[in-house]
């Protein structure tokens, strides 16, 4: 059963009110870039209201005239096959290179509605998937990337060419060492089963 929080509710039932989309796209542990296709930038929290410092356990999503376009998510008869694709103009490659050779990166996409005040409810998460691809072109005279997603459970027959070796284990912690040995034929250490 889907729950809605009663701010929301009071907004979707008043005659005037507008939707902003907010995006969080992680690209690490310590880097997340917060947009919004707002007209400005979006601070959503509980008991937020314009003007407030921004309190502790709140977001501000920026606005940014980067963001293009937004699709909407396009399912499949698989369950697992969501897709969603953001637009960004990108003259500077900043975004085609963060995305370039990676996969799986995080999407989280929310809504949230503005009242006549220009005041924001809560965010109310829509969507959240993993980047699956990326493409990168000219579109009159301007370099545009598109980053395409797909849902959660696409992740799950996705295989991993992680191999065993020193090299590779070092591209994700440079300090590892865990597999020094593993293709060490010089070692030949007998190895002893069960009961002596």
């Amino acid at each position: 059963m889907i729950r809605i929080a009663e701010n929301i509710k009071k907004e979707l039932e008043s005659e005037s009110f507008t939707a902003v989309t907010c995006l969080r796209l992680t690209f690490s542990d310590t880097e997340t870039l917060l947009l919004t296709d707002g007209p400005r930038d979006v601070t959503v929290g509980v008991g937020v209201t314009v003007g407030d410092t921004v309190p502790p356990g709140t977001a501000v999503y920026l606005a940014s005239d980067r963001l293009r376009a937004i699709s909407a998510p396009q399912s499949h008869t698989d369950v697992d096959r969501d897709n969603y694709s953001v637009t960004f103009l990108d003259a500077d490659h900043g975004i085609r290179n963060k995305y370039v050779g990676k996969s799986g990166l995080p999407l989280e996409v929310g809504v949230t509605f503005m009242d006549e005040e220009g005041n924001f409810t809560d965010l109310l998460l829509g969507y959240q998937g993993f980047s699956s691809a990326v493409e990168s072109r000219e579109e009159d005279g301007t370099r545009v990337t598109t980053v395409h997603f797909t849902g959660q459970l696409a992740q799950l027959d996705t295989n991993n060419p992680r191999l065993t070796t020193v090299r590779s284990q070092q591209a994700f912690d440079a300090n590892d060492t865990a597999f020094k040995y593993v293709h060490d034929a010089s070692n030949r250490a007998s190895i002893k089963w069960g009961k002596k």
